[in-house]
């Protein structure tokens, strides 16, 4: 589980970092734009887990809720990076999946975005960019959408490796 607080924002059209709640956890809000040029983003970067089966995908659970009922339609970019490989490229594959907000307001969802291609041997890092396509047709909140945190979920096969 990746919290809100270890996702940044640096984007062009960011979210907004929020507090969330009477607890006051971080949260990321995104709010409800009807530009697609302005749709917000927020974006982070973790490291190929040792004890990962490199031969399987992976699948990014992505933690979310709104105050309002209706679809959010989110869509991940992702590269896997190798040691001397130019960091600034764009996307290797981009995925979009649309869910259903809970009938209660502010209530937790957990959207699986699947289709990751698994990394490679060499292989030492993934970026990842997080999208609200709030100006597609099939995102219909018309409120915000709050991010708490991202789960990396993938096979093991191993205990790890030696250092």
């Amino acid at each position: 589980w990746i919290d809100a607080s270890g996702i940044k924002a640096p984007c062009s059209h960011p979210a907004t970092e929020i507090s969330h709640g009477n607890l006051e956890t971080s949260a990321w809000q995104f709010d409800n734009q009807n530009v697609a040029a302005n749709q917000e983003s927020v974006s982070w970067r973790i490291a190929p887990p040792y004890d990962m089966d490199r031969s399987e995908e992976v699948k990014i659970r992505v933690g979310w809720s709104s105050a309002s009922t209706g679809n959010v339609k989110w869509q991940l970019e992702y590269r896997w990076l190798s040691e001397d490989e130019d960091t600034t490229q764009g996307a290797e594959e981009t995925l979009t999946v649309v869910d259903a907000a809970s009938t209660t307001a502010n209530g937790l969802i957990i959207t699986d975005i699947t289709g990751i291609d698994p990394p490679s041997s060499t292989d030492a890092s993934i970026i990842f960019k997080l999208t609200r396509l709030s100006a597609d047709a099939q995102d219909t909140i018309s409120d915000t959408v709050e991010l708490h945190g991202v789960c990396f979920n993938y096979k093991s096969n191993k205990l790890g490796e030696p250092i």
